[in-house]
C-alpha cells in the first residue's frame, strides 16, 4: 500500500498538474458535467480555490489516491470534485463533480 501525500501536498500536486496540463478527464466526469450543468472551468475553479475534504486514501482497485475537494461556484453551488492522483504524482485524473447543494 502506498504511502499518502498529506492533504497539503495532495492539493499542491493536483494544482501543479492543473498548471501543467496533467490532469485528464474521464468519460464519466464529462457525462456528469453535462448532466448537472457544470463547465470544465467549474472545475479548475474548485481545484484552485478549494480544499481537500477528508484524508488522502489509497485506492487499490484503481491504483491511485482519491482525493475530494470542495468549493463554491461562481453560481454558488457547492460542489465536490473527486479526483485520482498518480502514486507519483506526476498526473491526476478528473473523475466526476458532485452538487452539494443538490443532495440536502
Amino acid at each position: 500500500m502506498a504511502v499518502p501525500p498529506t492533504m497539503a501536498e495532495a492539493l499542491s500536486a493536483i494544482r501543479r498538474c492543473l498548471d501543467e496540463d496533467r490532469l485528464l478527464q474521464t468519460n464519466e466526469l464529462r457525462e456528469r458535467l453535462w448532466q448537472r450543468g457544470y463547465t470544465i472551468h467549474d472545475v479548475h475553479r474548485i481545484i484552485r480555490i478549494g480544499r481537500v475534504e477528508q484524508a488522502i486514501r489509497w485506492r487499490e482497485d484503481h491504483s491511485n489516491f482519491e482525493v475530494r475537494i470542495k468549493a463554491r461556484t461562481l453560481d454558488g453551488r457547492l460542489t465536490r470534485v473527486v479526483l485520482g492522483l498518480s502514486e507519483s504524482t506526476l498526473y491526476g485524473l478528473l473523475v466526476t463533480v458532485i452538487d452539494l447543494d443538490s443532495q440536502v
